[in-house]
């Protein structure tokens, strides 16, 4: 099994584009893919295929595919000057039908075609990296994703094995500035918490560009703000989303939206940032209440192919609110992607009622159990359609229900100073917690290292020694460094 966050580049949108112009790119660890015995396994194909007179060869760079029916692909490889010895290695990990399309072509230096490759489940592939490939999309028809694993193999000692392209070295670039840490980091230089943003408006009825109630009584209702954020912060969140926010395949079979393309952001960066109060204003005008809380904020991305379904984002007896801010700018109307509102409260029965059109910084807020849908983009748009999303509910304690994370060391431990000593029963109940993290992270040395530490600590527990919050707070966010560093990589 693999899991990985994919990285997504999108048609113009980077300036550091893939050769093959495939959107969604996976960056997989190197080194702890040549720890696994799968490495043993594919060393020895490449090895029978390609022998060489002395030496072994070594990986150079893993990454995953991610492809598509829409995506535009383009010949690659060829560079004969970067490649010189190099292989490419193709794992194919779908079940595939011969109508689902697909198949790699491997091309002669006039592009006339050498050989065709179809992507056969556990299908290895190996050709010099020096050859010309075009990878082709799904089928039409084909509602799913193909999952190709690439990897780069050269010559032990060759000139290209420590010198990788710059296009897999700007893989690698784009896929570090995506992680956790970058968030926070962009969150606090970029959004930071003002004791009072006069650049933001107090009073929203003076933005409110649509109200929609539904009509059968039920209080649903729907409002549209124009105007209300400064664009400025409007343009940092949507290079934040581009640059910093690293996307998850959706295969949850509770996924009712259907959106599959998902970016999770941290609650935490969010409500310590600028953000937080121009965003709970709007709220707050809405509900008529200043208790609704956070407690999902996520980045939707939606491309023309993308089968988006109706529904609601709560069920039918919750409070919840939903609150979407559009990012893409000069959207038209012939781009398509409104938000679609429907009747009743079963997907199986609505019928539309109105829809709302994307228009950059516009926002839109509505009670999470009104059924919508998320329109996709016009075929004619080679990229995709962003949203930024922010549900609330409607206090505290309910936000903490639904993502415990909510809940504060400060609320684990009371309300200790950071040198204060917790008392032994949440000590333990602590490092068992971080005991549970250690399992989730694949590099077997960082395992044994933070392990030694761990046991090291809960020794001292048990010779009756205090240790502090902040101790045990240091610790937890070495652990979760070291998650984020290792890759999340399953062989």
């Amino acid at each position: 099994s693999i899991k990985l966050p994919l990285v997504w580049f999108g048609v113009g949108k980077s300036r550091f584009e893939p050769t093959n112009n495939a959107p969604w790119l996976g960056r997989l660890s190197s080194s702890t893919l040549m720890t696994s015995k799968l490495w043993v396994v594919l060393k020895k194909v490449a090895e029978n295929l390609y022998p060489l007179e002395s030496g072994e060869y070594t990986l150079s760079c893993a990454k995953a595919y991610v492809i598509r029916w829409g995506d535009q692909l383009t010949q690659d490889g060829g560079d004969d000057a970067k490649s010189e010895g190099g292989l490419r290695m193709h794992i194919y990990l779908d079940s595939w039908k011969r109508n689902h399309y697909g198949e790699t072509l491997l091309l002669n230096a006039n592009t006339s075609v050498a050989a065709g490759i179809h992507p056969q489940l556990g299908r290895v592939a190996v050709f010099p990296q020096s050859v010309l490939r075009l990878m082709h999309p799904p089928a039409i028809d084909y509602t799913g994703n193909q999952h190709v694993i690439e990897l780069i193999l050269h010559p032990d000692g060759s000139s290209s094995k420590t010198s990788l392209s710059e296009d897999e070295q700007l893989h690698i670039m784009e896929a570090e500035t995506r992680s956790s840490d970058s968030q926070e980091t962009y969150f606090a230089a970029h959004f930071k918490k003002l004791q009072e943003d006069k650049s933001e408006p107090a009073d929203m009825a003076p933005f409110v560009k649509k109200e929609y109630t539904m009509p059968d009584g039920s209080g649903k209702r729907f409002m549209v703000l124009d105007n209300v954020f400064d664009m400025s912060k409007i343009d940092k969140i949507r290079q934040f989303i581009l640059h910093h926010t690293a996307y998850h395949y959706d295969t949850s079979s509770d996924s009712s939206d259907n959106v599959k393309w998902v970016a999770g952001l941290e609650v935490g960066p969010f409500l310590s940032s600028s953000l937080y109060l121009p965003f709970q204003r709007i709220v707050d005008h809405f509900t008529g209440t200043t208790s609704y809380y956070p407690y999902d904020v996520t980045c939707n991305l939606i491309r023309m192919a993308d089968h988006t379904l109706v529904h609601s984002d709560c069920d039918q007896h919750e409070k919840r609110v939903t609150m979407i801010i559009y990012l893409n700018p000069n959207w038209t109307e012939n781009l398509h992607g409104e938000t679609v509102f429907f009747t009743g409260g079963m997907p199986k029965y609505a019928e539309s009622l109105t829809a709302v059109r994307p228009r950059y910084g516009r926002a839109v807020i509505f009670n999470g159990t009104f059924l919508h849908s998320a329109r996709p983009p016009s075929p004619t748009f080679a990229g995709a359609r962003y949203t930024f999303a922010v549900k609330y509910a409607e206090s505290r304690t309910h936000a903490e229900n639904e993502d415990p994370s909510l809940k504060t060391l400060e609320d684990d431990f009371g309300q200790e100073s950071e040198d204060d000593i917790p008392k032994e029963h949440r000590t333990r109940h602590f490092l068992k917690t971080i005991q549970g993290d250690l399992e989730d992270i694949p590099d077997a040395g960082i395992k044994e290292m933070l392990q030694k530490e761990l046991d090291a600590i809960e020794e001292r527990v048990n010779h009756g020694e205090a240790i502090t919050k902040k101790e045990l707070t240091q610790f937890m966010q070495r652990v979760d460094a070291m998650q984020r560093e290792s890759g999340m990589i399953d062989f």
